[in-house]
């Protein structure tokens, strides 16, 4: 029954592809599980896009993603997205977010639940954002109000506070980020300050850190950004490390690569790695990832392919 109505989801996407002459992905995941997901992706519709999956594995899912830019008064252009799935016996995510700008002042709020394992994403998170808890079989709920202000050419300043539940009560999670831009031979210096402060009764376990960021500007090419930190959370003081590059191989393609290592931290977890590979190739795209986290026990080693029709 379930291979039945994938059988079936498979073909109502792939006329639907048709019918708008796009292109659909195929992407076929493994790891500690298996997942196969087929996405039809950014549909033009009226005021926006869409994108909509199925997938299975281990049960049958689904999901959906809209995008959508209007003008909203002093905050000019603000774009809205809404993402959501659902994989049955699984888990479930539902995010809804909005950004703008006013003045020198770019503004952002999004609202998120998710419990256990609702499949892979159809697109990557907005980076716009910060990433949302991690999530196990407890419901996570959260509310994300950011704001990044532009003192002057040389300095901006990012606060995204974010009141949360990750199942054991309410907490505050409140990152703060400083960018000297061009400070030293061209780089980026950045400076943060973040911690997990839990409100109340709860039983959310607090942590903070610290730390000084170098984002290496490249001319032409995409800037690596590497981060040296040191926190405190329920098992003491410990330092942290975070590493993000990605490097254009021409014809061969481009490489990323990120490396999250943060063991106070009671949110994520502790270590997070990911590797990223996309072809060249604009008539036939490939894409080859590993992603890998711990003690979360998180291993998937996947490869998708997108279909012009």
């Amino acid at each position: 029954m379930k291979f039945a109505r994938l059988a079936l989801s498979i073909i109502i996407l792939t006329m639907a592809a048709a019918s708008f002459g796009q292109s659909i992905r195929l992407s076929v995941s493994g790891g500690l599980q298996g997942q196969l997901q087929l996405a039809l992706l950014d549909q033009h519709i009226a005021g926006g896009r869409a994108s909509l999956g199925v997938d299975y594995g281990p049960s049958f899912g689904a999901a959906l993603q809209l995008r959508n830019a209007t003008s909203f008064g002093p905050l000019g252009n603000v774009i809205l997205d809404l993402d959501a799935s659902y994989n049955f016996g699984s888990g479930h995510a539902l995010s809804l977010a909005a950004r703008g700008s006013a003045g020198p002042v770019a503004l952002r709020l999004r609202g998120a639940t998710a419990a256990g394992d609702s499949g892979r994403p159809l697109r990557p998170a907005d980076p716009v954002f910060q990433p949302l808890p991690a999530v196990d079989a407890a419901d996570v709920f959260s509310v994300q109000l950011g704001a990044t202000y532009r003192l002057n050419r040389g300095l901006q300043l990012s606060a995204d506070p974010t009141l949360l539940d990750p199942g054991a009560g309410l907490a505050l999670l409140l990152p703060l980020e400083a960018q000297f831009s061009r400070l030293w031979n061209g780089h980026d210096l950045q400076l943060s300050l973040a911690g997990l402060v839990p409100l109340g009764g709860s039983g959310s376990e607090a942590w903070g850190a610290g730390g000084v960021g170098l984002r290496i500007n490249r001319s032409r090419a995409a800037s690596w950004n590497t981060w040296l930190l040191f926190g405190m959370g329920p098992s003491g003081f410990s330092p942290g490390l975070r590493l993000e590059v990605q490097e254009s191989l021409d014809r061969a393609g481009t490489v990323a690569a990120s490396l999250q290592l943060e063991p106070y931290r009671t949110d994520r977890p502790a270590l997070q790695l990911g590797v990223n590979w996309t072809s060249a190739a604009r008539s036939l795209p490939l894409n080859i990832w590993f992603e890998a986290a711990a003690p979360a026990a998180r291993l998937e080693l996947g490869v998708s392919v997108g279909f012009p029709l």
